[in-house]
């Protein structure tokens, strides 16, 4: 946008200066349609660039189910009228009794959509496994990526196992990674059917759970 004011002043002083040396009004006003060509392009990109919504979040009903999610690539999906290329976590809360989500930044909401929360779906958790192993020669430490999927649902368990051969005692850790769940919105104010993708871990479920899913 900035460039376009800059494009516009320049085609101006081109056609002033067309005009005060060789006096050819017919150039300087092709100049002059040019700039304000540019002014006009440049309007247009600033009235479409959103804004945030300001919205108090006292109005919170207290038992309201709020998740913070990455929403990075989701936004573009959603529609959102932000689409910030960083800081993109925002908080996803769903206003009882009405049901309605909003994605609340910290700047404000990113969309002045109606949204609902219809559903989710969630194959599993992947876990990424360490292993230490203590020996009297000193102490190594070997890390191994394991991909294991574990049957979806909060009941997921992280553990560490532990064992020993002679004079070797080995260790093994797993930690979860965030993986892939597919989210389904509908867009009441636009009257469409949304479909993302957002990375959650096990922990996220039973906030999850606890939102009011949407039916027509």
């Amino acid at each position: 946008m900035i460039a376009l004011f800059v494009l516009a002043g320049l085609f101006i002083f081109i056609g002033i200066i067309i005009l005060a040396a060789s006096q050819l009004p017919g150039i300087a006003l092709v100049e002059f349609a040019f700039a304000a060509l540019f002014i006009w392009l440049a309007l247009r990109i600033k009235r479409k660039k959103g804004t945030y919504v300001k919205f108090d979040t006292k109005t919170i009903p207290e038992n309201s189910p709020q998740i913070k999610l990455n929403f990075g690539l989701a936004q573009q999906d959603l529609g959102f009228q932000i689409k910030s290329a960083a800081g993109t976590t925002y908080n996803m809360i769903q206003l009882i009794p009405s049901n309605k989500i909003i994605f609340l930044s910290k700047n404000g909401l990113v969309t002045n959509d109606e949204f609902y929360f219809v559903d989710y779906k969630w194959l599993g958790a992947t876990y990424n496994t360490h292993t230490k192993t203590n020996s009297k020669a000193g102490k190594t430490i070997a890390g191994g990526v394991v991909g294991g999927l574990v049957g979806g649902g909060a009941g997921t368990v992280v553990g560490a196992v532990a064992g020993s051969s002679g004079k070797t005692n080995s260790t093994s850790t797993q930690i979860e990674n965030k993986s892939k769940a597919i989210f389904y919105f509908y867009n009441k104010t636009k009257d469409i059917d949304l479909v993302t993708e957002l990375n959650i871990t096990s922990k996220d479920i039973v906030k999850l759970e606890r939102f009011v899913k949407y039916v027509k």
